[in-house]
């Protein structure tokens, strides 16, 4: 028996059948997941029915080689992580820089808080850190 050869093409967007994760595929060829949902609407609009997520076979989904994960979309969303109350703007190249209230007011209006999401501690480590924004 031959080994069979998937198809990596970029953008596809993967699961499998008995997992809740989902994965995006990079220009990189590697499956990236996106850490949590509120990251994936970052990247995504509509609703889940309309994303044309694959459900792939264990085996295809083994074959394609882990990437790193998929972080906020840059300029989209303020983020925090659930060990802080500091809050951060995401920019090109997953650098984030706190911004305190005054800023995020100036940036983002009295309702700034309406933009912001909560990203878990564990994934801290995916973004780097720029210089902080204050007034």
């Amino acid at each position: 028996m031959g080994v069979k050869i998937y198809s990596y093409s970029t953008g596809r967007v993967i699961k499998t059948e008995n997992s809740s994760a989902v994965y995006h595929i990079g220009d990189d060829g590697l499956r990236h997941l996106y850490v949590n949902e509120v990251t994936f609407w970052t990247w995504h609009t509509g609703e889940w029915a309309d994303q044309g997520v694959e459900i792939i076979s264990q085996e295809e989904f083994d074959a394609i080689e882990e990437g790193g994960h998929v972080t906020v979309q840059a300029d989209t969303k303020l983020i925090r992580f659930n060990n802080s109350g500091r809050v951060y703007m995401v920019s090109e190249g997953i650098e984030i820089n706190y911004m305190n209230e005054e800023v995020c007011i100036d940036y983002y209006g009295d309702s700034w808080e309406d933009n912001v999401i909560t990203i878990q501690n564990g994934f801290e480590n995916d973004y780097s850190r720029g210089l902080a924004i204050v007034l």
